[in-house]
């Protein structure tokens, strides 16, 4: 078993390695053909383990069947072959996933929504997942940490703060000048809750031209949800707590990096083989701008939570004043559907201040308080 385990691990793992490979040579170019990967039995087993794994193989949809249950019987092949064979033939559709409110840790009386999809849908959700992210990894940009393999809150933290650090050494040695005087931290309003569909569709047909892929993740994002014997109909959003949700999010929510393309990564200077020239690029944009008098924003995410970051406090007021448009930390592109930075949650920092007029100290508390 194990045998067998470790074989569909290296063969999956080729299949995402030349999605990989052929999306970083191919950037404006779709896939065209996955479904017959995406019913393949070594894909599907795969996923299986993935959602009997993890801390949810107890939890239940709305027909009442959990992972243990599923696996305790001993019919897990039987339940795969089932859904290949529902996949293959087009029978398959998606359940709606049942609701349940959890308390918000810290916010008492607050609740967050979350919708719980049946095994079945988790496992093909997952399937979908292993396909769709190595195509869409090799397009995130560097200055996206939320829900990505290898990356972390941390090593977020830790780009802030090199960034924040002046770049010019005085005569007695100490860093001077500071090239972001000020930082955004903002959290946009209902995300998971209020991504546009038609933007997020079309941002995935940018990429896999598989109808069938298409039409699944339509229907995934059609399915609805059931609230106390109450169905409810989701035409905006995708629901937290399915496998691929937070997928879909960074695909939709890319939008924010893409409008800061000249200060963040130029796509048109980087090459297959030098990707790095995008970065260096960007870097001799953001002085040559700075220096010549023009707002200059550099946007960190984690998720919805962004943090755009200036040296024009002008700037700073206009963003939260109209919820982030001016800073193109509320759009999604020209479909959005106008998300916004949630007030509240939107604070203003002065970098000076925090640090008590020395970022490189600054930073070093927070990377400390980072790693406790």
């Amino acid at each position: 078993m194990d045998t067998d385990r470790h074989a569909d691990e290296a063969w999956i793992l080729g299949v995402q390695r030349k999605l990989y490979q052929w999306s970083q040579a191919h950037p404006n170019d779709a896939w065209r053909d996955m479904w017959g990967w995406l019913t393949d039995s070594r894909v599907l087993r795969h996923a299986w383990r993935h959602v009997a794994s993890n801390r949810g193989a107890r939890s239940a949809g709305i027909d009442g069947v959990t992972a243990d249950s599923i696996r305790k019987k001993g019919n897990e092949q039987r339940f795969l072959d089932r859904l290949q064979a529902e996949l293959r033939s087009g029978a398959y559709r998606p359940s709606p996933s049942r609701r349940k409110l959890i308390p918000k840790a810290g916010k008492p009386g607050q609740f967050r929504p979350l919708g719980i999809p049946t095994v079945k849908d988790r496992v093909v959700q997952a399937a979908v997942k292993t396909l769709l992210e190595p195509i869409f990894e090799a397009q995130f940009w560097h200055v996206s940490y939320g829900f990505r393999p290898g990356r972390s809150t941390h090593a977020a933290l830790e780009y802030i703060r090199r960034a924040i650090l002046p770049h010019k050494i005085g005569e007695d040695g100490r860093r001077k000048g500071m090239p972001y005087n000020w930082v955004i931290e903002g959290d946009i309003k209902g995300c998971f809750d209020n991504i546009n569909h038609h933007h997020l569709m079309n941002r995935i047909r940018a990429r896999v031209a598989d109808h069938r892929v298409i039409r699944l993740v339509g229907q995934f994002l059609k399915a609805g949800v059931l609230a106390e014997d109450q169905f409810l109909r989701t035409d905006d959003g995708t629901p937290q707590g399915g496998i691929v949700s937070p997928l879909l999010a960074n695909i939709a929510l890319g939008a924010i990096e893409e409008r800061y393309e000249r200060w963040t990564y130029q796509r048109s200077k980087a090459r297959p083989d030098h990707p790095e020239f995008g970065v260096i690029a960007a870097r001799r944009a953001r002085v040559w701008d700075r220096g010549a008098g023009h707002c200059v924003f550099l946007p960190i995410r984690y998720a919805d939570d962004c943090v755009p970051r200036t040296h024009r406090r002008k700037a700073v007021r206009n963003c939260v004043r109209d919820g982030g448009r001016s800073s193109g930390a509320g759009r999604q592109g020209q479909a959005s559907n106008h998300r916004k930075l949630r007030r509240p949650k939107a604070e203003v920092v002065s970098v000076a201040e925090k640090a008590g007029r020395d970022p490189v100290r600054y930073g070093s508390e927070r990377r400390a308080r980072a790693n406790r």
